[in-house]
């Protein structure tokens, strides 16, 4: 009787122990079953994650990229536009420049200049303002308008000089004139008694032909007929 009581625990107690380690092998196989999963979760995350965030930086840098060649698209369709309408407003310009009629102009001016005459004017102005300076009794020679002759037309004639106008212009005004001869040619000295020095140790007559100041003699300038002559006595 003791030996089957003894047996029968014994059987109770394998079956105890066996099932105590089923039981342990169950939870462990779930363990590592949960942990598997846990890991397994947990990469899945990882990688939608690093999924996700390339997407989005690829996504990002493509949209940059789209907005960077839309700007410089707009910025050269920007600067072509004023090229084309600044080529446009210079052939507007340009195009009304060709009915200017320069030479219409040129003859026009030709026509005016009456090459049958010479103009002459003789003045002391600057004589007025130096008075102080001007030689006792030399006063009367100065007229208060500074003009001894002024715009004076005479005939012009084949071959006339300047020196040949002034003594033909001074002699029909009944001005006193005398030059005398240099080795550059004929010198002016004295119009209407005002001779050289006679304001000033630098004073004396020069002469302009139609504005210019002519770097030659009154006997070597050759005229044309038309101008206009001025002698000016200067301080």
């Amino acid at each position: 009787m003791k030996r089957r009581i003894t047996a029968v625990l014994a059987f109770l107690l394998v079956l105890a122990m066996l099932f105590g380690c089923t039981k342990a092998q169950t939870e462990n196989t779930t363990e590592a079953a949960t942990t598997t999963v846990t890991t397994t979760a947990a990469t899945t995350q990882t990688t939608a994650a690093s999924t996700t965030s390339t997407t989005a930086k690829t996504t990002a840098t493509t949209t940059s990229t789209t907005a960077t060649t839309a700007a410089t698209t707009t910025t050269t369709t920007k600067k072509a536009k004023p090229s084309t309408t600044a080529k446009k407003h210079k052939e507007k310009k340009t195009h009304p420049a060709k009915t200017t009629a320069k030479p219409v102009t040129a003859t026009t001016k030709s026509q005016k200049v009456d090459r049958s005459k010479v103009t002459v004017t003789i003045k002391c102005s600057e004589v007025l303002g130096n008075m102080d300076k001007l030689a006792d009794g030399h006063e009367k020679y100065v007229p208060k308008s500074g003009y001894i002759i002024k715009n004076y037309t005479l005939k012009y004639r084949k071959g006339d000089t300047v020196y040949t106008v002034l003594q033909r212009t001074c002699r029909e005004n009944d001005v006193k004139m005398w030059a005398k001869r240099t080795g550059y040619g004929m010198y002016v000295v004295g119009i209407n008694e005002l001779d050289e020095k006679d304001c000033g140790g630098t004073s004396g007559w020069t002469y302009y032909v139609n504005g210019d100041f002519p770097m030659v003699s009154v006997d070597n300038y050759d005229l044309r007929g038309g101008e206009s002559i001025e002698f000016k006595y200067v301080v």
